[in-house]
């Protein structure tokens, strides 16, 4: 017997909108934030101050400038970002809890429901996008941000026991 779980983020740049959606066995939720109510959602979220360095490494063959992201939270450890504006996208990181970057993100970490996860883009391709990918499929049940931590605390609970 096999359980599946998936969790998907997508971010529409142009609409300013951020959808998570997850889908544990059977049930289906998603949770659909405009750029105010994404801000309010990161607020409960350590804040940085960052540490720019001269590094410089490749992801996804792009160019990535390296900085630290010190977290106001003394008790964790630095991230390192890789941040690249070869894809120039004004405002880019509005959606994250880097929104202090100026450049693109193509490496960084995020702590979230009890893990950190390690986030690197692996290739990028630049082609048009139809709206209709952002869509949440009607099968899904549109929840807030509160429930949505429920839920995912849920996932990480079960998968860590």
């Amino acid at each position: 017997l096999e359980f599946r779980r998936v969790l998907f983020r997508s971010v529409n740049h142009d609409a300013h909108t951020l959808t998570q959606m997850l889908k544990n066995i059977s049930r289906k939720h998603a949770m659909v934030l405009d750029e105010a109510q994404t801000r309010s959602w990161l607020n409960k979220f350590p804040m940085f101050k960052y540490e720019h360095t001269a590094e410089v490494d490749t992801l996804a063959g792009l160019p990535c400038a390296v900085s630290l992201a010190i977290p106001s939270d003394t008790t964790q450890n630095p991230i390192r970002l890789y941040h690249t504006r070869t894809i120039s996208l004004q405002g880019t990181n509005w959606w994250n809890p880097y929104r202090g970057i100026n450049g693109f993100l193509l490496g960084y970490e995020v702590n979230q429901y009890g893990m950190r996860m390690v986030m690197r883009a692996k290739e990028v391709h630049f082609e048009s996008v139809d709206d209709n990918v952002f869509a949440v499929p009607q099968a899904y049940t549109i929840i807030q941000t509160a429930a949505m931590d429920s839920l995912m605390q849920e996932v990480v609970n079960d998968f860590m026991n």
